[in-house]
Formats: C-alpha cells, structure tokens, sequence
C-alpha cells in the first residue's frame, strides 16, 4: 500500500513509499482515501518545522484534510458511503475532553491525524474509529475534501460572534483579506449569514468572490482603508505586511479582540469594539 510519508523535524524527507497494509480491527471501519487536502500544516511538516511521529515511529503519514468511501457496512456506516473524520482526538483525561472539546485540550497530550502521533489521510486504506467519521452528502461529491477546513472557518465566526456578543455588536459588514481557500470559505459562509462582504487579494478580478454576491478588491489597486467601516476583519492571505498596508484600524476603528481561530493559525479575526 502506498503513502505520503515523511520524518518529522527533517527536511526533504516526504516522499511517496510503501507502508503495510491496514486491516480494520474490531470497533474500526475500513475505508478507502479519494480525496486529500494539502495546507500550510502540510507544508510546515515537510518542512521539518512541525509534526510527531507516532509512539515508536520515525514516520508521520500526511493527510488530515480528507474525503473517503467506506469499504465494508459496519457500526451504522454502508459501503459507498462518502465520508470525512475528525482531527484531533481526545487526550481522555484534562476537563475539555472530557466535555468533547478536544480543540480545547488543556494537556497537549492530543493526537490528530496526520499532524501528532496518528497517522494521516494520504494513504489507500485507513481503519478509522466510527466516532470520528463524519457522514458526507452524496450531492458534494469530492468538494466534501473541504469539510474540515470549512469547519475551521465556522468555527472562527462561531467564536467571533461570542465574543462580539459580549456587548452591544451586530455583524453587518465583514473584510476578508486573501482570496485562497480559506478566504473563499469565509467569504461563502459570510454570505450565507446575509452578511455584506468585501474581499480582497492580489488578483485583478475574482470571479468566484463576486458570483457569492460579495464584493472584490483588488490590493494593487484599491486602498482597503478607504471602504468604509467593518465589524469584522479576517486575514486569511499569511502575510502581516498586507495587513500592516491594509489600515486595519481605519477598517475597524477601535479594535478589541485578535482571534486566532485555530493552532495551524489558518486565519486570524479582528472584531470592530
């Protein structure tokens, strides 16, 4: 069987080789990889600046953002079926865990596919716990590659929302600043709330923002700072200059909360006080 393996904390070290075959075990679904997301985490690992092997192991196998297909019924999942998993998984003994908030966990002492001592996605077959699968509609297809950083992205909102909720705030206007993936989730997930968006990034145009009934920015054209007032701001483009150039505080105004929306830092959320 073949994977995308590397050594964490070395660089140059990922490569595609082969790894012994998964069975699965009792209490565990074997599914099979169609689909693997590859992210600045990725990156950071094969960069030797990131990453845990297993107990006992030199190599980590990549893959946490994944779409895959059962390949035997078992504990209420049916062969064909589309499904995607967790990340991080429980450490079973600090207070977050327990309450099923591993993103939470107080100890550290967490495994997540693909990053910290569990072996990832990027893999023909996996055997995987039923409590960690997540059921993926038919009608996505392999867009449902996407559901974990979606997740982080809903996640990030669900947190800006709280914490704008703490006084008087309403989310009417939203910047989103870098157009990749994550700044088009964002922008998507903005708009399904009726939120007005405006997006930016470096392209001239950019067809997939405007046809979400958001609006665009180009950076090499447009001075953010000039429009107009925002609740709320996401950097999703990795690059403090742009921020630094885009006149954050004369977005925002008074600013009162930074975010950081997740441990891999997929984005960051400013909130307008």
């Amino acid at each position: 069987m073949q994977a995308l393996v590397t050594q964490p904390g070395d660089t140059h070290t990922t490569r595609v080789e082969d790894v012994p075959a998964v069975e699965a075990l009792e209490g565990e679904v074997l599914v099979r990889t169609l689909e693997v997301g590859v992210c600045g985490t990725d990156r950071e690992i094969s960069e030797g600046l990131f990453g845990i092997a297993p107990e006992g192991e030199q190599q980590l196998v990549l893959g946490h953002e994944a779409l895959a297909v059962v390949e035997r019924n078992g504990y209420g999942f049916t062969r064909g079926q589309l499904v995607t998993a967790t990340v991080r998984r429980s450490c079973g003994h600090c207070i977050a865990c327990a309450e099923d908030s591993p993103d939470s966990c107080l100890t550290g002492d967490y495994r997540e596919r693909g990053i910290t001592r569990l072996h990832g996605y990027a893999r023909e077959l996996v055997a995987e716990d039923p409590e960690q699968l997540v059921a993926i509609p038919k009608s996505l297809g392999r867009l449902g590659v996407l559901a974990e950083p979606t997740s982080i992205c809903e996640r990030a909102l669900r947190h800006a929302r709280a914490i704008g909720g703490r006084q008087p705030w309403q989310l009417e206007r939203a910047l989103v600043i870098g157009a990749g993936a994550i700044g088009l989730l964002m922008t998507y997930l903005l708009r399904l709330a009726s939120v007005e968006v405006w997006t930016a990034s470096l392209e001239p145009e950019n067809e997939l923002v405007e046809q979400s009934g958001a609006r665009y920015a180009s950076t090499h054209d447009d001075e953010l700072s000039e429009l107009g007032k925002f609740d709320l701001v996401i950097e999703a483009a990795g690059n403090a200059q742009l921020m630094a150039g885009a006149g954050l505080r004369a977005c925002l105004g008074s600013i009162r909360v930074t975010r950081r929306s997740s441990s891999t830092a997929e984005c960051w959320v400013w909130i307008r006080s």
